[in-house]
């Protein structure tokens, strides 16, 4: 036996897979913003090897500003992801 969704339905459906997409975006965007921050980890190590003083200094500055930056975004993602699972659960009731 086929199932027909109503109209309402189906608009809800539409919304929460968007909302889906958007947290997998958001995730994927913090994913990449990691990867980028190991690089800019290893750079600093590399640099501490090689120098003890201003340059060492400022990398660890840019290092901590894209750490936090890198915190947002994932708490960005979750709430996200969040927002789209509790639409799922309240579209299923």
């Amino acid at each position: 036996m086929e199932r027909v969704m109503s109209k309402e339905a189906i608009k809800h459906h539409h919304l929460t897979a968007i909302q889906h997409h958007e947290a997998a975006k958001k995730h994927e965007e913090a994913a990449i913003h990691h990867k980028h921050l190991a690089e800019r980890h290893q750079s600093a190590v590399q640099a501490h090897e090689n120098s003890r003083d201003g340059v060492v200094s400022k990398l660890k500055g840019d290092w901590r500003k894209h750490l936090d930056e890198s915190k947002k975004k994932v708490e960005s993602a979750y709430k996200t992801s969040a927002r789209a699972h509790k639409k799922t659960r309240e579209v299923a009731k």
